[in-house]
C-alpha cells in the first residue's frame, strides 16, 4: 500500500516536472520565433526606406507585400502568446 503511494507521488512529481520543461521549451521557441520575425520586419523596413529614396515602385510593392506577411505572422504569434 505504501509503495503505491510512493509510486503515485513519484509519478506525479515526474509529470509536473516534465510538463513544466515542455512549456518552458515551447515558450523559448516562441520567443526565438518572435525575435526572428521582429528582425525580419526591421530589415524589410530598412529596405523599404532605402527603396523609397530610389523611387522603385515594383520593389516597393514587393517589400510592402513581404512586410505585410511578416506583420500578419507576428500578430498571430502575439495573439497565441496572449491566449495563454
Amino acid at each position: 500500500m505504501i509503495t503505491l503511494y510512493v509510486f503515485s507521488l513519484v509519478l506525479t512529481i515526474t509529470l509536473v516536472c516534465w510538463h513544466s520543461l515542455i512549456l518552458k521549451a515551447a515558450q523559448n521557441k516562441h520567443e526565438i520565433l518572435v525575435l526572428r520575425l521582429s528582425e525580419q520586419i526591421k530589415s524589410q523596413q530598412e529596405k523599404k526606406a532605402y527603396l523609397d529614396k530610389q523611387n522603385s515602385n515594383y520593389h516597393l510593392k514587393n517589400i510592402n507585400f513581404k512586410l505585410s506577411v511578416i506583420l500578419n505572422q507576428l500578430r498571430v504569434l502575439e495573439e497565441i502568446s496572449n491566449a495563454k
